[in-house]
């Protein structure tokens, strides 16, 4: 079945992606408010006019996650494509276009969720539509896309409510969606990354008092303001130890292959942050993208102070962003808290905000649909390897991991395409787009997968 198929023409596939991608930015689905159901019912409406099994499952009035199978001739492996379909915020001023008018120039599609992740949502949807059109229907398993809600901001519409009313969904086998993907051209081969682990996400809120009084008469050894940006400097100062975990010694050995000075970053933490530093000079991108893979992290991202000009505040609240390595708990970060901050931790109050499930490896050795990924990927790119890495913050599929799927993060970008500093600007940045040729690329990728995928999978 997988062996022999021809891939639909690049300018066909073109012709159906982009405007797909181009009317799913349209649907402004920032979140908050997320207002994806309607996003959902575009993709219902799409899908259901090809005859696929489809339903919209509405986690609230406004609120929606489309779900639609593919299934086979007989049960077997379930393999699920899945894409979240709300975005960040985007201020227009800011943009040189509409960042919700999914505009196509340049030979790109531009739009607040060209990268993250609607152009994914595109992909696993044209996919879907091609395979009905063709008649597909695996011998065994079952074939899932799964468009959610509420990734961005912590899942309570999306993916943990739908493991929550619908545990079937914890009983897929396979489960890819964001969170890799990215290429380099090393030694003759073209490596991609494959996230099979991330962080542990913690928002905390810290809240520290003082003495409230008149603008004009400071009291300067209590003035809140003044203690929380020492507070705020310590946490920026505090150094959280090297580590390199199973994921990231195998990253490190694989994008480090052929360059003897950098290769020695996966040999030993003795020279590793002096490495960094030397890298730092050369390429800071990657230097800074390698040392969230090794550390914890503390970023203070919020602060809210004072209500007049003339009026010394007697409260303050800061929030602080963690992303703590696979295994970490909350204890973990309050005990950097407390060294960081030394006897100010006496001084504050703290909230936890958001700490969510452990983060779970999947494990990548000898792991069927890996292979399928391989096999997939090499239709597309014979030159393409997969290389497993950690990824410093998250994605919904730490909640299937939770549950026991085997949840891979991979989305291709090939070498050439956009580079790592570009991408890690456009996510949740300014002027977010993607090329053309990269969603087409996608596309046929997923294409390939799911024609590959329950065969190789449902190999005894």
């Amino acid at each position: 079945m997988s062996q022999n198929f021809e891939f639909p023409k690049d300018k066909e596939i073109e012709k159906e992606i982009v405007p797909l991608l181009s009317n799913l930015i349209k649907i402004d689905t920032t979140n908050p408010p997320g207002n994806e159901l309607k996003a959902a019912e575009y993709i219902y409406d799409i899908l259901n006019k090809e005859g696929i099994d489809v339903e919209i499952l509405k986690s609230s009035d406004t609120r929606g996650n489309v779900i639609a199978r593919i299934k086979g001739k007989s049960p077997g492996k379930k393999i699920a494509l899945m894409g979240h379909l709300d975005v960040v915020p985007a201020d227009p001023k800011d943009w040189s276009v509409d960042p919700f008018g999914g505009v196509v120039k340049d030979g790109y599609v531009w739009g607040r969720g060209a990268l993250d992740c609607k152009g994914l949502v595109a992909q696993q949807v044209w996919t879907m539509i091609q395979l009905a059109r063709e008649g597909f229907k695996p011998e065994k398993g079952e074939l899932i896309f799964i468009g959610e809600a509420d990734e961005e901001n912590g899942a309570e519409y999306g993916a943990k409510w739908l493991i929550k009313n619908y545990p079937e969904l914890t009983r897929i086998d396979y489960l890819i969606t964001e969170g890799g993907g990215f290429a380099s051209r090393i030694t003759g081969k073209n490596k991609y990354t494959m996230e099979v682990a991330q962080k542990r996400p913690f928002w905390v809120k810290l809240r520290l008092k003082g003495a409230p009084g008149h603008g004009s008469i400071p009291s300067l050894e209590d003035n809140v303001i003044v203690k929380t940006a020492r507070i705020i400097e310590k946490i920026h100062e505090y150094k959280t130890p090297t580590e390199i975990n199973p994921v990231v010694k195998i990253f490190l050995k694989e994008f480090l292959e052929g360059n003897k000075v950098l290769s020695k970053l996966a040999a030993s933490k003795k020279v590793i942050e002096k490495m960094l530093k030397i890298l730092a000079r050369k390429d800071p991108s990657t230097a800074t993208f390698i040392h969230s893979m090794l550390h914890d992290t503390i970023t203070p991202t919020m602060m809210k102070s004072g209500y007049k000009e003339n009026v010394i505040p007697g409260d303050a609240e800061v929030v602080l962003d963690a992303r703590l390595l696979p295994g970490k708990t909350f204890d973990d970060l309050l005990n950097h808290l407390k060294k960081a901050l030394g006897n100010d931790f006496e001084e504050i109050e703290y909230e936890l905000l958001m700490g969510d499930v452990f983060t779970k490896i999947t494990n990548f050795e000898n792991n069927q649909f890996v292979s399928a990924i391989e096999k997939a990927l090499k239709y597309v790119d014979p030159e393409g390897v997969v290389v497993p890495f950690m990824i410093s913050g998250g994605t919904d599929s730490r909640f299937f991991r939770e549950k026991g799927v085997q949840a891979i993060g991979f989305q291709p970008i090939p070498p050439g395409s956009m580079s790592l500093k570009e991408i890690a600007k456009l996510v949740h940045g300014i002027n977010e787009r993607i090329p053309i040729d990269t969603l087409v690329f996608g596309a046929k990728f997923f294409y390939a997968l799911s024609k590959v995928s329950l065969e190789t999978t449902n190999i005894n």
